[in-house]
């Protein structure tokens, strides 16, 4: 496998098994990173030495070139003395260098990896700190290298009279320089480096490679490799000019006995006027990093997109330099043996076919979605390839006998590296691109910070904006995007190759990528939504592109969908635009495979050891106490809060105080696991923090509120009794995936945002219009839930409720629903819904402030409610007319919404009916109001010509009618 190196935990670390990501410490290790017989290879830092400094650059090259090693092996850059922990006494340096690394092997052991030897490199002061480490790590010593480090001192003029005035006058120095200028014999670093123990670790290395340089401006040749020839001569004992190496002109010799009782010393000298690699030039810094990777055991082969300006022949076997870059040697008709000249054409087109591939998956920031699925696409994808890897490779070993020998050998070497290099498969990431560039300025972080910024916010207007805005996005970038696209598709990437294979998860600049790439290159855009009509913000490009998606790339673009809730590719085809012939119908959509595979993931009732990782210091803390990995017994109740890469802080809190109200569970707990967000956002730290606080504050209770911090949640979601989610596209893509699996019948819960209480009220009243109370009051329940969500959320709501029945929830009828109990996700703005129902606003006023005084009137209103029928007049002509006059005049549909006059057709809009009794209501007038209109001589005429009472409450006349 091709070596890779990478930052983690301040680590700079490869591991020659893994092609895919950076090596340990990890929470797990992939397979081909387990295992016996490694090698570590440690590269201690120079003085005053900074991230980025040379030895990175060192273990990144070297990394690249132990390609070829048949040594599995690990190669770390220390961290403990970088910066001001890189001038402080050497023995101090090393002796923290050495639990560095005890504890990276004690952590590789524990994942599985397991070193059987160890070598360091030691760059400048970095090799005194190396021997002083050797002491101390209780690993079989393998080779020991120094460059350019003052074993025996530094004699330089800069060294000894410039170099310390200027750092006492700076105060960097905390003991490194003046210990190493020590002149006094017993007071001496260097000279307690060269007896007892300190001795005996350096001579127990099975090889000794020193590197020093006559032109060195800051350590003496004889020093950095503890000699007294000041000049390289030919005739010197036992040297070797190596032709490899013309621009450093590196020489080697051994010590000869009479200078060493160890005949395995190896001298290796090199001479550019330069103190580290970081100040040579590519091809000096490759030569060097060549001859030390053949010292480490290394047989010096550079893998698959490695640059090869310096040297075609570096190169590993099976490759060659095309574009600068080592590339897979493809075969030609010439290499054919043989009769069987079809068979063998077919098969090296199968080869090189396979060889060549190289696929850009394209993908978006902006919310978290487009880029999840992406990430998951890259897995299937590799997935895929190793299988097409390995059928290559059946069909080379029994078909390999219609090529040459020579021809056979070189496409098993290309397949090797190919497969074992860095994968041809590359993505990228919209916003972070020159597709998102105008005028040299990059906006699209900013792009994706605006949505981010609305989805923590719980802003659905201004996310609705935004999409409303998205036809805009082809018009601005889409020149831009199409030039560089075109150069990527042509080769202008990191592998240098071009592209034969595009997917994209998201829908913007659809139009660019089409143009960009050429007519061979298939492109398939996976659908991160479910399919519904509200999808506006996924089908609306597709539609601007109708008429050249069945035409000019007819053959070029295909969309891949999970089924509509009905129709098939026939709706599909309605809703995007996209021929029937050009839609894929998936089983699933581009989620994680644990999720597709039934025993993948924990089910609900099973016991599980759930494994959190800690993010931060309050985290570490709180899974110490809580118990790390949580023991999940099969009769505990499992509860997952999570809202989304984004989440509200609010919705959060609200449902962690909801839970603490729920029913106390018998000889079992219920865990309510809350996703808290990123760490480095600090409204998400803050709201970790807080619910540790409230976590603390419930302890002793059966329920157990366990917040964490962003991380991958997948088990989690599969062991969960009731999930409380989002209904984003990929949560419902997973929800959907997980209902598939026979055992698991979870309570699925979607959280929506509240929408305003005058809104919601006006739903209601639309639906009490057209339907029975309980009809209503459950269509208005669903349609005020989704209001609170954007239009393609509440499509996926809307398909998971139908799928798989889940309902809506906000924090405060969470309870209720649970208990399965009715409950509106808002509280009923009495006045607007008496308005939409025909009441009058005296009416209004008496129902929603009722006076004292007249108690017999007031009753608790129902959402049903009308205004009192006319038929009260029982047919009576005069009582009719006395309650017309009373009730005041009607007004248009003008001033009334259309509900309202519906309903005062017939009716008495400040009248209603309390307990079977019949009331009108009015309240007395005002100033020239009351001129106009004598409300008791009304109120009289009432109760003379129906029959009844009159009540006087407060400012209101209210004749009871009998």
């Amino acid at each position: 496998m091709r070596s890779m190196h990478g930052i983690r935990s301040g680590h700079l670390e490869c591991s020659s098994a893994v092609r895919r990501a950076p090596a340990a410490p990890k929470e797990t290790l992939e397979e081909e990173e387990q295992g016996e017989n490694w090698n570590l290879i440690v590269i201690v830092n120079g003085y005053n030495a900074q991230s980025g400094s040379t030895t990175e650059l060192l273990a990144a090259n070297l990394c690249e070139a132990s390609y070829g090693a048949e040594k599995k092996s690990l190669i770390v850059v220390l961290e403990s003395n970088i910066g001001s922990g890189s001038v402080e006494p050497v023995e101090a340096q090393g002796l923290r260098g050495a639990k560095e690394i005890n504890r990276l092997v004690q952590q590789n052991r524990q994942h599985g990896r397991i070193f059987s030897g160890y070598s360091l490199v030691g760059h400048s002061l970095g090799g005194l700190v190396a021997r002083v480490i050797a002491v101390h790590v209780d690993l079989t010593p393998r080779v020991f290298v120094s460059l350019f480090t003052p074993h025996a001192g530094v004699g330089t003029f800069v060294a000894k009279r410039v170099m310390p005035p200027l750092l006492s006058i700076t105060g960097i120095d905390k003991g490194a320089v003046k210990e190493t200028l020590e002149q006094v014999s017993n007071k001496s670093v260097l000279v307690r480096l060269a007896q007892g123990e300190y001795l005996k670790a350096f001579t127990s290395f099975e090889k000794r490679v020193l590197y020093g340089s006559p032109a060195d401006w800051l350590v003496d040749f004889g020093s950095a490799i503890l000699t007294q020839i000041n000049e390289l001569q030919p005739s010197a004992s036992g040297m070797e000019i190596d032709d490899e190496y013309p621009l450093l002109h590196i020489r080697s010799f051994k010590q000869p006995p009479s200078a060493c009782d160890d005949d395995t010393v190896d001298w290796s000298i090199y001479r550019p006027e330069k103190h580290s690699q970081k100040d040579m030039t590519p091809a000096e810094s490759w030569e060097l990093t060549r001859h030390l990777a053949t010292q480490l055991g290394s047989s010096f082969a550079l893998p698959r997109g490695s640059k090869c300006s310096v040297s075609a022949d570096y190169c590993a076997s099976g490759l060659e330099c095309r574009r600068e870059l080592c590339q897979a040697k493809l075969l030609r008709t010439e290499d054919c043996a043989g009769d069987s000249r079809e068979v063998c054409e077919y098969l090296i087109v199968a080869i090189n076919d396979i060889l060549e591939r190289f696929t850009v998956i394209v993908t978006s920031s902006g919310g978290g979605g487009h880029l999840v699925a992406a990430k998951n696409l890259q897995e299937t994808l590799l997935e895929q390839a190793d299988v097409d890897f390995e059928d290559l490779e059946s069909v080379l070993n029994s078909q390999g006998h219609v090529l040459t020998a020579e021809a056979k050998a070189q496409a098993e070497a290309a397949i090797q590296h190919v497969r074992g290099g860095k994968p041809p498969l590359e993505m990228l990431d919209l916003m972070e691109s020159e597709c998102t560039t105008v005028f040299g300025v990059a906006l699209g972080d900013w792009m994706s910070e605006q949505w981010n910024r609305r989805q923590r916010a719980g802003d659905i207007a201004g996310l609705k904006q935004l999409v409303a805005q998205q036809p805009w996005t082809q018009s601005i970038f889409g020149q831009s995007c199409r030039t560089y696209m075109t150069a990527v598709c042509d080769g202008m990437n990191s592998h240098g190759l071009p592209v034969t294979r595009l997917y994209t998860t998201q829908p913007l600049l659809l139009q660019s990528l089409l143009d960009a790439c050429s007519s061979k290159v298939q492109v398939d855009l996976f659908m991160t939504d479910l399919p519904t009509t509200e999808a506006v913000h996924f089908f609306q490009p597709l539609k601007r592109l109708e008429a050249k998606l069945s035409s000019v790339w007819r053959r070029k673009f295909y969309l891949h969908s999970l089924p509509p809730p009905a129709g098939g590719r026939q709706e599909l085809a309605r809703l995007s635009g996209v021929p029937q012939g050009q839609i894929y119908l998936e089983q699933f959509m581009p989620v994680n495979r644990a999720f597709t595979k039934p025993t993948a993931l924990p089910q609900p009732g099973e016991m599980f050891a759930l494994k959190f990782k800690a993010q931060l210091p309050l985290e570490e803390d709180f899974l110490r106490q809580l118990g790390n990995p949580l023991l999940l017994q099969p009769q505990d109740e499992v509860i997952l809060v999570m809202l989304g890469s984004q989440p509200t802080a609010s919705a959060v809190e609200g449902y962690a105080r909801a839970s603490l109200s729920l029913p106390k569970l018998e000889s079992a707990k219920r865990y309510v696991l809350l996703a808290c967000g990123k760490p480095r956002v600090e409204a998400y730290a803050k709201l970790y923090a807080d619910m540790v606080r409230l976590a603390k504050e419930s302890e002793g209770t059966t329920t157990v509120l366990v917040p964490f911090t962003g991380q991958d949640a997948k088990e989690m979601l599969g062991r969960a009794d009731i999930t409380i989610t989002r209904s984003g596209g990929m949560t419902a893509g997973e929800l959907l995936a997980l209902r598939t699996r026979k055992e698991d019948q979870k309570q699925m819960l979607l959280h929506v945002e509240s929408v305003a209480d005058k809104r919601a009220t006006k739903i209601l009243a639309k639906h009490l219009q057209k339907s029975e109370k309980q009809d209503a009051l459950e269509a208005a329940f669903e349609e005020s839930a989704l209001e609170g969500m954007v239009p393609w959320e509440a499509g996926n709501a809307r398909y998971l409720m139908k799928a798989v029945g889940a309902k809506v929830v906000i924090p405060k009828i969470f309870v209720a629903v649970l208990r399965n109990s009715s409950a509106l996700p808002f509280t009923v703005d009495w006045t607007t819904l008496l308005r939409r129902r025909g009441f009058g606003l005296d009416e209004i006023a008496f129902a929603t402030a009722p006076p004292s005084g007249c108690e017999a009137a007031v009753c608790t209103r129902e959402f049903d409610d009308l205004p009192l029928p006319e038929t009260v007049a029982k047919g009576n002509s005069s009582c009719l007319s006395a309650l017309r006059y009373f009730n005041g005049p009607s007004l248009t549909s003008i001033h009334l919404h259309a509900d309202a006059v519906a309903n005062r057709r017939g009716r008495l809009k400040n009248g209603h009916m309390c307990n079977g009794a019949s009331f009108m209501v009015r309240k007395r007038p005002e100033r020239v109001g009351a001129f106009f209109f004598n409300i008791d001589s009304a109120a009289q005429a009432v109760t003379s010509s129906c029959g009844g009472r009159i009540m006087n409450c407060g400012d209101f006349v209210v004749p009871h009618i009998f």
